[in-house]
């Protein structure tokens, strides 16, 4: 059987570039040591690897499970989806962060300004209640006073 090891390197390093991550982060979310993800990549030694293990790694590069595995006998390759999702991007999540931005501003902007006190129209007196007593007058004779 013909094995293609140089091809799945090139799908590797082709897909680390455009996931913008490193051999390190592709050995961690694989769960595979740097070394096999640098000789896969490099096809530096030709060992017999796992079906495990370019499952992993299809899995860590956001491939369908079965594709290294594919590059690798020559089969036909599964289609993969785009990296960015059309409904989701990146100018429209940063329209929303934007908008959300506006809405705090105007918020704070609402909290921060001195309120003026609400001016209360004099109250008529109640039914029940007594109108209140106006002051006396001085009434001089009655003043102890000299």
């Amino acid at each position: 059987m013909n094995r293609n090891w140089q091809a799945v390197g090139a799908v590797i390093t082709k897909r680390l570039r455009d996931l913008r991550i490193t051999q390190a982060e592709l050995a961690k979310r694989a769960c595979v040591s740097k070394a096999i993800v640098r000789e896969i990549q490099h096809n530096t030694i030709q060992r017999r690897r796992s079906a495990r293990t370019l499952e992993a790694l299809s899995i860590a590069l956001e491939l369908p499970p079965i594709y290294l595995a594919t590059v690798l006998t020559g089969g036909p390759l599964p289609t993969i989806e785009p990296l960015t999702d059309p409904d989701n991007t990146l100018g429209e999540r940063l329209d929303a962060v934007e908008q959300i931005l506006a809405t705090l501003v105007l918020r704070l902007d609402q909290l921060l300004t001195p309120r003026r006190p609400i001016a209360h129209p004099q109250r008529p007196p109640h039914a029940h209640q007594p109108p209140r007593p106006q002051p006396r007058q001085h009434t001089p004779h009655l003043d102890p006073r000299p």
